[in-house]
């Protein structure tokens, strides 16, 4: 199929807010470079180049992103030798953003480091480094919290399934706070979770109870159509499996609908009783003529099967009442606090190691970024002052492969 294609050049072409979605290989970045070679060359409101911030996730993304967009501009300029602003905006290309959301942030850092309270020379620091000052700062984190809260500790780690040692307590520690990297404001996060096992109030209308009543929706779901087909497909075309296997088909559909009603309703400790008599389908007693082999009998094994895989499934993840989710939660709360409270002050001492050899990594960039463009207010994000300043240098901004972008980054 020749470039672009209707959908594409619907894409290249509009000059609005758009969000490209489309499986890999199908000419996303194609479309990005035209995108820009259009707007650059706009017989009607041309925008130089330079105006124009253009984000990739590698350096290399970025490298190629530079030379593609060259070469169509080169292409554009052979069509018209005499056009002296394709010649200025292959001159311009030198210097236009086009690069990272690190090397992004990392200007604008160095750019207004007296707003940031950053120092003007800072270093990146990664790999090896970081890691040594991560685990210099994890040792420090456990000796504190061993030595002020011994027993709330150990029994944070044992609950983590720490029998020997602390891997899994570290493990999780280094998880949450990588976590935390990731969220524009990780403060808000910890107070949200901290809130939720403080205040559990019931199951099914708790995060985790949506979650398990949706995926349980799911798996429902699935069993009803295939269970349903089997039922349908043997009462029209084998009376003979329909006689045997039926009325056991047409059980397990009623129990399945028992189900699922409770979850529509999210009526946890009603799912939890209509789990409780989930079983594989049973044809016991209900034994076929003797060498009887049929379409139907293949299709009522095989729904058997899947009765097996959805109970087992069900069950499984619909195991404790309400009450005994709450004690969960009133028990698990203080831990769930100590745990917070150990990702924060591993959290302060690797800054404080970094603050020391006077560097940043990549996320302390973007979060310095990130304070110079958005203020938090009333729980509501506000651009700055330094927003509106750094938004008057750029007509368009376009991101590649934004489906990569973390919340932070999104932000």
């Amino acid at each position: 199929m020749s470039f672009p294609t209707p959908q594409q050049k619907k894409a290249i072409e509009n000059r609005g807010a758009m969000l490209v979605s489309a499986a890999a290989g199908s000419g996303k970045t194609a479309v990005l470079v035209e995108r820009v070679v259009q707007c650059v060359t706009d017989p009607h409101n041309p925008v130089d180049i330079d105006r124009l911030l253009v984000v990739t996730f590698t350096k290399a993304a970025a490298a190629e992103m530079k030379e593609r967009i060259h070469k169509r501009l080169a292409e554009e300029y052979e069509k018209d030798p005499q056009n002296q602003r394709l010649l200025t905006q292959q001159i311009l290309l030198a210097k236009a953003d086009i690069s990272t959301i690190d090397s992004f942030c990392k200007n604008l850092v160095t750019r207004y480091f007296d707003r940031l309270d950053v120092s003007p020379d800072f270093t990146l620091v990664s790999g090896n480094r970081l890691d040594l000052m991560k685990r210099a700062a994890m040792e420090e984190t456990l000796n504190h919290f061993f030595a002020t809260q011994k027993e709330g500790f150990t029994r944070l780690a044992q609950t983590l399934g720490a029998d020997n040692g602390t891997d899994r307590l570290e493990t999780a520690i280094e998880k949450v706070y990588e976590y935390l990297r990731t969220l524009p404001f990780p403060q808000q996060w910890t107070d949200y979770v901290r809130e939720l096992y403080h205040s559990f109030t019931t199951m099914g209308q708790s995060p985790w109870g949506e979650v398990l009543l949706e995926r349980g929706e799911r798996i429902v779901g699935g069993g009803l159509r295939t269970i349903n087909s089997a039922l349908t497909f043997v009462q029209e075309n084998d009376p003979v499996v329909a006689d045997k296997r039926g009325e056991a088909l047409r059980e397990y559909l009623l129990q399945l609908e028992r189900v699922q009603d409770a979850i529509l309703k999210k009526d946890w400790d009603g799912v939890i009783a209509a789990c409780r008599p989930l079983q594989k389908i049973s044809f016991q007693g209900k034994n076929l003529p003797r060498g009887y082999e049929s379409q139907g009998k293949q299709i009522t094994g095989n729904a058997q099967g899947v009765s097996a895989t959805v109970s087992e499934q069900l069950k499984k993840m619909f195991t404790m009442s309400e009450v005994e989710c709450a004690h969960q939660c009133k028990a698990l709360a203080p831990l769930i606090d100590l745990l917070l409270d150990s990702v924060w002050e591993y959290h302060r001492r690797i800054d404080a190691k970094k603050r020391e050899e006077g560097c940043m990594d990549f996320s302390d960039v973007e979060y310095a970024a990130l304070s110079l463009l958005v203020e938090l207010k009333d729980g509501e994000t506000i651009p700055t002052p330094e927003a509106r300043e750094i938004l008057d240098d750029y007509s368009y901004v376009m991101v590649d492969e934004y489906q990569d972008v973390n919340d932070l980054q999104s932000t």
